[in-house]
């Protein structure tokens, strides 16, 4: 699951997942800029109607998602807290 935080300075892209290929922080909502975290190098671009988030592999970069900013109301979040959080879509994972 993908989530866009909005905060005072600035937008936000925070992956709640699980697996091989997760963000360790949050990362600017900010397209071709590359990110540092402690787990690796992302970067957000954006192509045909989609946003992509990408991180570095030792064979370049490696597309991780790619996802639009329409909200889905995910029913898995509203019964875990009661509440109806909304989400980004996310149109695959290629982790």
């Amino acid at each position: 699951m993908l989530l866009k935080v909005d905060l005072p300075d600035g937008a936000y892209v925070a992956d709640v997942g699980f697996g091989v290929c997760v963000l360790d922080f949050p990362l600017r909502f900010e397209t071709d800029v590359e990110q540092r975290t402690a787990m690796g190098t992302y970067r957000l671009s954006e192509a045909d109607g989609l946003f992509l988030l990408s991180a570095t592999q030792s064979a370049g970069w490696r597309t991780m998602y790619a996802f639009t900013c329409s909200l889905k109301f995910n029913q898995t979040m509203r019964l875990a807290t009661g509440s109806h959080p909304p989400v980004l879509s996310c149109r695959s994972q290629a982790c």
